[in-house]
Formats: C-alpha cells, structure tokens, sequence
C-alpha cells in the first residue's frame, strides 16, 4: 500500500498497533488515516456495518462523519422489510457517502 500511495505522491508512515492502542488514538482523533479490517458482519443485513461507520452515533464512526439526511436513510433501510426496497435504500446510502467523501 505504501508503495501505491507513493506513485501518487503520498508519502505515508505505516504504524502497525495492538487493537486496543489503535483505538485508543483513533478516538482521541490522534490519526490522519486509519486502516482495519473487518470480519464478516454477523448478521449478513447491512444495517449493522452501516449503522456502525457512518451514522452519526456510530461506535466505530471515528472520522465523525455526519450527514442527518444520510441518518434519516439509514434507519429508514433498517425498518424496510421489503428485499428490493432496502436494496435500493442501501444503493442510496452508497451513493451518498461517496459523494460526501
């Protein structure tokens, strides 16, 4: 990854930690990019992942982002029953975020 962010003129310094530490100084906001990975999400229902990350009381939302419409969206998708319906409302949400990042 270091060497793909330098062929765009980004220089990075990679910081391996222990999880703990790591989330330590991403919630004191003491980080300019942070990097995780994620398991499966234990339910399969995208509500989980996407409730956690971006909504604005998200546990693991730790670059603060928020948007009350995008919050507006999430918990209408987490209240659709309706397979297609919440497809679509999880596409919006999608849609949302990357044009806000």
């Amino acid at each position: 990854m270091k060497d793909m962010l330098s062929e765009i003129g980004i220089q990075v310094e990679i910081v391996t930690l222990e999880l703990g530490a790591a989330k330590g100084l991403v919630r004191a906001g003491d980080f300019d990019m942070f990097m995780t990975s994620w398991g499966t999400v234990p339910s399969g229902d995208p509500a989980y992942i996407m409730e956690m990350l971006v909504s604005t009381t998200g546990d693991a939302n730790y670059g603060n982002f928020s948007c009350p419409d995008l919050d507006k969206l999430l918990t209408k998708g987490k209240t659709t029953l309706e397979p297609q319906a919440r497809a679509a409302i999880y596409n919006e949400i999608q849609e949302r975020i990357c044009r806000a990042i």
